[in-house]
């Protein structure tokens, strides 16, 4: 992560990707990170940093491998809730999509999968822990099961196929009989080793949404 202070050439070239001194001064202001005009020359050139407009921005692109062009208030908005909330990061992603709009933070399905598997992908989170939540999803509405009623869903669901229904109709009757179509879930479980960057993550989304409350107009 970016700190407030006076970094080499090489330093800088290792977090920015680059060596070359206008990528870097073009890099530093798309990110929003404010620094003071750039000392010296060659190999003795230095950056001194002076401020930086979204920490958990810059903090998602240099530790987590994002793309500077993400909806970052999308993505601290799905984090804050998974990393905070334990029935949130258990629900399947169908069901985030619609607890996020209920809060007016729309992020779609598909969208919450990309953002999840970055946490994957760098080892903050495994979502194949071994403890699985059972439902019955229906577009919006969800209820929790048991795994005997999650289990006997689908064997009924095989015995409508072998009398010669059709896939959608075997559907169809379970979600008659149960409200939905059975899903399963693994409970994400949190990895020991990376609980300094999960920390440091959070630490930064609560830092950023206490901030945009501060900025928020009063009526």
């Amino acid at each position: 992560m970016i700190e407030l202070r006076t970094y080499t050439r090489n330093e800088m070239a290792q977090i920015l990707g680059t060596n070359d001194k206008g990528d870097m001064v073009d890099k530093l202001e798309r990110w929003g990170v404010a620094f003071d005009e750039p000392k010296g020359r060659g190999k003795n050139l230095t950056f001194t940093i002076t401020g930086i407009k979204d920490p958990f921005k810059v903090f998602c692109i240099t530790e987590l491998g994002m793309l500077a062009s993400c909806d970052f208030t999308k993505i601290r908005n799905l984090y804050y809730y998974y990393l905070n909330d334990e029935e949130f990061a258990s629900l399947p992603n169908q069901v985030m999509e619609h607890r996020l709009e209920l809060e007016g933070k729309k992020i779609y399905r598909d969208t919450i999968e990309k953002y999840l598997t970055v946490l994957e992908d760098n080892r903050i989170v495994s979502r194949d822990a071994g403890d699985n939540i059972y439902y019955f999803v229906d577009k919006d509405t969800h209820r929790r099961a048991e795994q005997a009623e999650y289990r006997k869903a689908w064997r009924e669901y095989w015995l409508d196929k072998d009398e010669g229904l059709t896939s959608r109709e075997a559907i169809n009757n379970m979600r008659r009989n149960y409200g939905g179509i059975a899903k399963k879930h693994s409970k994400p479980g949190f990895n020991a080793f990376t609980i300094p960057l999960q920390e440091k993550l959070n630490e930064y989304i609560l830092e950023s949404i206490e901030q945009e409350m501060v900025d928020k107009p009063t009526n």
